[in-house]
């Protein structure tokens, strides 16, 4: 709205990014995301070193504020493998000051199958069943993947008792015993219907 433009336009870039990331929480309008994400990768953009720590201190404080920034920056932007590890630290971080925050289920999937590609498997598992308790979840297939995956690579010793309960519960044995053969078709299988698919962010960099 004009009072977002007005803070970016006076400077308070800060202010203006949190605002426009609460806007993107809560709206469901196509139209309006489109919108609100072309606006808040200028104010990203334009932010100086200082304004960034501000805006991290910023997400600390209002941990509602992590939802909206984690979905914007793995589903609509571009990251190397460097800030996909400083995304799952820094979303670390906010969860372990801030409890209460809630992500959604396909940010905790992502995040889950981020930490186990980042050969922290005790991380991606407890992603995955955060991601798992909301019925019928965004990317569901994600998180049981990663969540079976992590179960197979983790060491009884390290797990702590709910963790081992989890593991018998999904009769998950020691060693990694994928059946590759239909891991390859699976990932081929969404290879092809990306190819398909043109994701908002790149009708941003038009």
């Amino acid at each position: 709205g004009w009072r977002m433009r007005a803070a970016f336009l006076a400077g308070n870039r800060v202010e203006a990014l949190t605002a426009y990331l609460r806007d993107l929480y809560a709206t469901r309008d196509v139209d309006s995301q489109v919108s609100l994400l072309s606006s808040i990768r200028k104010v990203i953009e334009s932010l100086k070193p200082d304004e960034a720590k501000a805006l991290r201190s910023a997400i600390i404080a209002q941990p509602d504020l992590l939802q909206p920034y984690l979905d914007y920056r793995l589903y609509h932007t571009e990251t190397n493998p460097a800030q996909l590890t400083a995304l799952v630290a820094f979303a670390n971080e906010v969860l372990a000051k801030r409890p209460s925050a809630e992500l959604s289920s396909g940010v905790e999937a992502r995040l889950a199958e981020i930490a186990y590609l980042q050969g922290d498997a005790k991380r991606a598992l407890v992603y995955a069943e955060r991601s798992l308790k909301e019925p019928k979840g965004e990317r569901a297939d994600l998180a049981v993947f990663v969540r079976a995956a992590s179960l197979s690579k983790l060491d009884r010793r390290d797990l702590s008792f709910f963790e081992r309960t989890v593991a018998r519960l999904v009769h998950a044995s020691e060693g990694d015993y994928r059946d590759w053969t239909a891991v390859e078709e699976w990932v081929r299988s969404i290879a092809d219907s990306l190819a398909h698919y043109r994701a908002p962010a790149e009708a941003l960099h038009e």
